[in-house]
């Protein structure tokens, strides 16, 4: 009965804006009637270290074409590579997605993705149908397809039902108002994995969400943001018997017995004084502890912020910043043997104070989620292709990064900078929906560059020195070294060469080791829409290695591009 509402509600809205679209006159002898453009790129990628039983040499295809036809754009996207990665999971590599647009209407078929909110749809993949519409005052999104694909559950891996959603975010608005109502549900299909399974240890769940936003803007001043979200989560879907408890989506349909509701608000207050060119406002948001869908990744919940913010322009634009300042509290139901109420801050200020020095400061102790690579991770990994871990999130609970840049000349002939650059930040692990609170991280990094170059004869120097310190609990690693990079062009500027070296000392307790990287860079154009690119790079460990690690390895990476 749900997905019946639903898929109404987008029946109704798609043959509505399907009508208008048929209705409008096109002047064909003013449309071009057809065009291409893109491109395509093929890479072939060796690797010495390549796990055992996969093959060391793989190859990546990636390519976008933009087809036009009597004025209506179809892109055509394409990803897929040879390589059989070590590990499974139930989404997809290999892709391919068709984004047409004509006017104000977009879709999107293949592999890709959505965002309505953040507390609805936010960003997750999907194999199926997309739309975006924007005619007039109306903004309309709608989606449906596959979010996960079924997997079978062994002794390292979990198991994962074919899971499909679909969702509906319409909006109204004009100069003054706005006004949406947003739908999303998503469910598993308990017959696309063998349940009898002893792997099978997950029951099949099902997810529907309804949101609605609303703004205002009065006087042109004042600007007022509202937006509420309801998510009922069933753990499992299989139960019959209904749940008593009263929710919003109620109105749609009556969860099972096995449902969890959480409520998301947030709602913001802005008023711009132009006289001053100042802006204030203040801010709240709360999120239920547990709060989630089955449109998203990784949710931040569990927190309550009210927050005021200001931020001012000042000597025409050389000094400008921004802050926010409030308390945030967790622990909204006194679950939990421990609370946290805190202060909470971020604070933007970046300065010009001359033609040559720039300096920027930013401090924030919001939460947030981000990848982070220590500087082993970066000097380690030869190519953009090698494999990385893209579930690995890591949580934010302070950060400060501060920079310098002075520009000690600038002329058509010669060019010299010195930037500096200094970060701090609190993080803790967290993988899927753990996070691991007892692997609290200390994150230290600064590094000092300087850069030469001359442009005329096309060649370019820059050397650095950077220090990395990681701590957790008991445990410090910290790795630091110089790193150089020499650049030319040759051959009319067609060709352009760069040979890079870098050297890290790192220390974890009492061991000891160095990591060399040695790396050259190659890129050759022969023509205006031709180019091939060629990386060979190797990596020299030194000290004691740990267990299963390779001391030394090379990889080369070998690619051509074409640009039609």
């Amino acid at each position: 009965m749900q997905l019946k509402r639903i898929f109404i509600i987008s029946c109704f809205f798609c043959s509505f804006f399907a009508n208008k679209l048929l209705a409008q006159n096109i002047d064909i002898a003013n449309i071009k009637k057809f065009g291409i453009s893109g491109g395509l790129s093929v890479n072939s990628l060796y690797n010495s270290n390549s796990p055992i039983g996969s093959d060391p040499l793989s190859y990546f295809v990636a390519g976008n074409v933009n087809v036009s036809v009597l004025g209506t754009i179809i892109p055509v996207n394409l990803a897929y590579s040879s390589r059989k990665f070590t590990y499974s999971q139930p989404f997809s590599f290999n892709q391919f997605a068709l984004h047409p647009t004509y006017k104000w209407a977009t879709a999107h078929v293949g592999v890709a993705s959505m965002t309505f909110s953040p507390y609805t749809l936010n960003g997750h993949q999907f194999s199926g149908v997309g739309v975006d519409l924007t005619p007039g005052n109306w903004r309309v999104s709608a989606m449906y397809g596959r979010l996960i694909k079924a997997q079978a559950g062994t002794e390292t891996t979990p198991a994962s039902y074919r899971r499909m959603g679909m969702g509906v975010k319409t909006q109204w608005q004009n100069n003054r108002f706005r006004l949406g109502v947003t739908t999303f549900r998503a469910s598993d299909d308990s017959l696309s994995v063998d349940r009898s399974s002893p792997y099978t240890t997950v029951s099949p769940q099902q997810n529907l969400v309804l949101a609605v936003t609303a703004g205002a803007s009065v006087f042109r001043i004042v600007q007022v943001d509202v937006e509420y979200s309801n998510s009922v989560l069933e753990k499992n879907r299989l139960l019959t018997e209904p749940d008593s408890m009263r929710s919003t989506v109620g109105i749609i349909g009556q969860p099972n017995a096995s449902a969890e509701s959480y409520n998301a608000l947030k709602g913001t207050l802005n008023a711009l004084l132009p006289k001053t060119n100042t802006t204030v406002g203040m801010g709240f948001e709360r999120v239920d502890p547990n709060y989630q869908t089955l449109g998203g990744y990784f949710f931040t919940n569990d927190f309550s912020n009210v927050t005021v913010n200001a931020s001012q322009t000042l000597w025409n634009g050389r000094l400008s910043g921004n802050a926010n300042l409030g308390i945030q509290r967790d622990d909204l139901k006194n679950e939990k043997s421990s609370s946290q109420k805190r202060m909470v801050a971020g604070v933007h200020v970046m300065a010009v104070p001359s033609a040559r020095l720039n300096l920027s400061v930013n401090y924030s102790n919001f939460k947030a989620y981000t990848f982070i690579r220590s500087a082993l991770q970066d000097i380690s990994r030869l190519s953009p292709l090698e494999q990385i871990d893209t579930l690995n999130f890591t949580q934010i609970t302070r950060n400060l990064n501060a920079n310098v840049v002075y520009q000690l000349q600038s002329s058509e002939a010669s060019t010299q900078s010195i930037m500096v650059t200094y970060m701090v930040m609190n993080a803790a692990n967290k993988q899927g929906d753990l996070i691991r609170t007892g692997q609290t991280t200390q994150v230290y990094n600064s590094n000092i560059n300087y850069n030469w170059a001359l442009p005329k004869l096309g060649f370019s120097l820059a050397t650095g020195l950077s220090f990395n310190q990681n701590s957790v609990a008991s445990q410090s690693f910290s790795a630091y070294g110089p790193t150089a990079t020499v650049s030319k062009m040759m051959l009319k500027n067609r060709m352009n060469n760069s040979l890079s070296s870098s050297y890290l000392i790192t220390r974890l307790g009492e061991l000891n080791s160095s990591v060399t990287n040695l790396r050259y860079n190659a890129g050759f154009a022969p023509g205006k829409k031709q180019s091939f690119q060629l990386m060979v790079g190797s990596v020299f460990r030194g000290g004691k290695v740990s267990a299963g690690g390779t001391r030394n390895y090379v990889n080369a990476t070998f690619g051509y591009s074409l640009r039609l």
